[in-house]
């Protein structure tokens, strides 16, 4: 009997968060503050970008399928399901805790006769053979890599003639809240001071990592030509919306981590805000977190999909 994708993962993430490996403890763990509700949430939420990431792989029954970037493997176990019985997936990440996380759950899926799995950073896809992946697919990946084009090019190297790249990206330069200053993404009336402090200290303490991406989707298709991969295009969804609620328990908020390599929302706090704002800022974020409200946002988001020439 198959396994329930969502309960696997949501199990095996309570386990892996105990590793010392930032990537996954951060993946499985911090980025949300362990509330498992919300992960349950957000898993939800990412499952029209996956379908639609893997539509536009446009995937064949015996295809290998390279999922780069794979955390718990929620891209690749997709695309597992959508292959024949000769079709197989290579599961890459940096983490090996992530990467020892999706080896158990194909193990529980019955599914590890079609599977390989890499531990290799993107940059540069070190243990994936050259024309060996008739797809890559990635998944807000590179806003994570120091050094795009050469992942473009790792890309472009492993792909077989004739094979397929089919990659989602946030264009964070373009996401712009609606209405004052926000705290932490929440636009709250009343706290412009604290909200401009959290930012200063984000700007230059050398805890913060405030580091945002700032390429934009002209940029994924230059870094797509100088790798060799043609028939480059990008679609750009441009939304004014309100995103559910993910996170609504407060201790977890505090608790959850930005980046992998930044401090929690609490640590931010502590660093950023004197007493009284401290106080200001729990009283009028608090309510709207745990009531589920979020802003209304300008969201962009990026798909591109690029051959290797045969």
């Amino acid at each position: 009997m198959e396994v329930s994708a969502e309960k696997t993962e949501t199990a095996l993430a309570s386990v892996s968060h105990m590793t010392d490996d930032r990537w996954c403890r951060w993946w499985t763990h911090d980025r949300l503050g362990g509330d498992q509700t919300a992960e349950r949430r957000s898993s939800a939420a990412l499952v029209p970008i996956r379908e639609r990431l893997l539509d536009r792989a446009r995937l064949r029954p015996a295809d290998v399928v390279l999922d780069i970037g794979t955390g718990t493997g929620f891209v690749g176990f997709g695309a597992l399901k959508r292959l024949g019985e000769e079709g197989r997936v290579i599961f890459n990440d940096l983490s090996s805790g992530l990467i020892d996380t999706c080896v158990r759950r194909s193990e529980q899926l019955g599914v590890t006769d079609r599977c390989s799995f890499v531990v290799a950073d993107a940059q540069d896809l070190a243990g994936v053979e050259s024309e060996s992946a008739d797809v890559a697919t990635a998944r807000s990946v590179l806003c994570y890599v120091a050094d795009q084009a050469a992942a473009f090019a790792a890309i472009a190297r492993v792909l077989r003639p004739g094979g397929r790249l089919s990659l989602f990206e946030t264009i964070h330069v373009r996401q712009l809240a609606v209405g004052a200053p926000t705290m932490f993404g929440y636009v709250v009336p009343g706290l412009d001071r604290a909200a401009a402090s959290v930012e200063a200290w984000l700007r230059t303490s050398t805890e913060g990592g405030s580091d945002q991406p700032t390429f934009d989707e002209i940029d994924l298709l230059v870094w797509a030509d100088m790798a060799g991969l043609a028939d480059a295009i990008v679609d750009v969804d441009l939304r004014f919306t309100t995103s559910a609620a993910v996170l609504t328990d407060w201790s977890a908020f505090l608790a959850s981590r930005p980046r992998p390599w930044s401090p929690t929302i609490r640590e931010i706090m502590s660093g950023a805000l004197d007493a009284q704002d401290m106080t200001n800022v729990e009283d009028r974020l608090r309510p709207m977190v745990e009531r589920g409200e979020v802003p209304r946002r300008i969201q962009s988001f990026a798909y591109l999909t690029a051959v290797k020439a045969a």
